[in-house]
């Protein structure tokens, strides 16, 4: 398990970002990043748009210079370097974005009680989209597939277009689809952030420890 985190992010309750020690067995919580807000998630969304309009923005400006001019006239080895820039750009800043938010004062947490706990689980974005607020093999089915699913995307869709450039579009011209090639970065950070940051599978076996009661509740004065 060295590979994953050793502290999983859970949710927020009063103020406070809550996770779980997987070496401690038991809830922990933090102040969390201004970054950080369950009720003012929308306004976390723009943030990501605007990071995501400043990228494209830094591209449209290298248009202005003739040696740099990647999204017009045909594909050649200057579109590669533009696309892995690009997607290195958009993949750093959003993974970047989401450790800030969810993991800023992670080296400074202590010990969280059961209200806390159950708060953070009940107010996280993912418990709100299931109306059965219980763990069941469906759940952990469904978390399987969509982390496999997105994580094969992110990993593999940039070889695969850098593969058919390479073998199909090399000196054709660029067309209208170079805009949503450009995206993949995101992707690929989505990918990092369902394995590293936010994983979907490890959240539910917390929250099956929870209801199951596996965890071992301790004194926050311990």
């Amino acid at each position: 398990m060295c590979f994953f985190r050793k502290i999983i992010y859970i949710g927020e309750s009063e103020g406070k970002a809550v996770y779980f020690d997987t070496e401690l067995n038991h809830p922990v919580m933090a102040t969390k990043s201004l970054l950080l807000s369950t009720e003012n998630s929308q306004n976390n969304g723009k943030i990501i748009i605007l990071v995501l309009f400043i990228l494209f923005s830094l591209t449209g400006v290298t248009q202005l210079f003739p040696n740099m001019q990647f999204l017009i006239g045909h594909y050649s080895f200057r579109t590669i370097i533009y696309f892995i820039i690009i997607w290195l750009l958009e993949c750093f800043v959003l993974v970047a974005l989401v450790e800030r938010a969810l993991y800023k004062n992670v080296n400074a947490v202590k010990l969280a009680d059961r209200n806390n706990f159950k708060n953070a689980i009940d107010g996280n974005l993912i418990w709100n989209s299931f109306n059965n607020k219980k763990v069941t093999a469906n759940k952990k089915i469904f978390a399987w597939c969509f982390t496999i699913f997105i994580v094969l995307i992110g990993f593999l869709a940039p070889v695969l277009i850098l593969t058919i450039i390479l073998f199909n579009l090399f000196g054709k011209p660029i067309g209208s689809e170079i805009i949503m090639l450009s995206l993949v970065g995101v992707v690929t950070g989505v990918s990092v952030i369902l394995i590293w940051q936010n994983n979907l599978i490890r959240w539910f076996q917390v929250v099956e420890k929870y209801q199951t009661r596996k965890i071992k509740w301790r004194m926050k004065d311990e």
